[in-house]
């Protein structure tokens, strides 16, 4: 069987029963062809349209796209369907993953039907917030002061709405309440982590422990670099701080879907909304 065709086949079973795939040996193989065929792609168009996405990342853009397989079966169904070559589609599904997981998407119009002129612009989500589908009505973070740091109340508002369209439904309907609940009860010391997010887990079931540690990770900080990885201390500092300003705080990001989003698929995919 040559590579086009097993890897046909992994996304047809990754669509029949996503759950039963990931927890599959089948996905171990799935991953190293996403590596070996997808990834040194994925980061040589990152890196020529200024997405963060470097050689050192290659963990993080293979979750990425196993996820985003698990996650889109429409298109995924189109590629075992109907593409000639399903690593070449692939790339092509790659490629708005990454823009829409780094917050920008390249809008494409055509001037002209007749010729196929094209004219393609590059919208970031993050600067223009404007732009972007809403996913809760807490106040953008545009909306709060300049270059002075946000209460409390507003950084864990700007932390939750930096986090929600990252976070699949299921863990949404929860994600204001542990956010706050961490910010009022941040870990006593160092190492002791555990035991709060141990306290979460009785407050906030059937939120996993995988989940709430991801929440931590990033409204704490993760050690052992929590002042630039933590969302909630840089809004404290700076109410209009840029999450892509930051290559740490980016990252954190980054390591936070990935930990939620494969959290939900292992759950099983009908809960997942984004």
């Amino acid at each position: 069987m040559s590579i086009e065709e097993r890897f046909r086949a992994a996304v047809e079973l990754l669509t029949e029963n996503s759950k039963t795939f990931m927890n599959s040996p089948l996905v171990f193989e799935f991953m190293e062809d996403i590596r070996r065929h997808l990834v040194p792609n994925a980061i040589a168009f990152s890196q020529n349209v200024g997405h963060p996405y470097q050689a050192r990342d290659e963990d993080d853009l293979v979750n990425l796209i196993l996820v985003s397989f698990a996650t889109n079966p429409e298109q995924c169904r189109a590629l075992v369907e109907n593409a000639a070559s399903p690593l070449a589609y692939a790339s092509t599904l790659v490629r708005d993953w990454i823009s829409v997981e780094t917050g920008r998407t390249v809008f494409r119009t055509y001037a002209d039907s007749s010729k196929g002129r094209r004219i393609q612009a590059e919208i970031d989500h993050f600067d223009n917030p404007a732009i972007r589908v809403p996913h809760s009505t807490l106040p953008d973070p545009a909306a709060y002061g300049t270059h002075t740091g946000a209460t409390v109340d507003q950084a864990i508002d700007l932390t939750v709405a930096a986090l929600l369209p990252r976070t699949p439904a299921r863990l949404a309907n929860q994600l204001s309440n542990i956010v706050g609940w961490m910010a009022d009860n941040p870990p006593a010391r160092h190492g002791h982590e555990g035991e709060r997010i141990a306290e979460a887990a009785t407050i906030f079931a059937p939120v996993s422990a995988v989940e709430l540690r991801a929440i931590a990770s990033i409204t704490w900080g993760g050690r052992p670099n929590e002042r630039e990885t933590s969302l909630l201390g840089a809004f404290l500092l700076d109410a209009e701080f840029n999450p892509r300003s930051s290559e740490t705080h980016l990252a954190a990001l980054r390591t936070y879907q990935a930990r939620v989003r494969q959290e939900a698929v292992l759950a099983g995919v009908s809960d997942l909304v984004f």
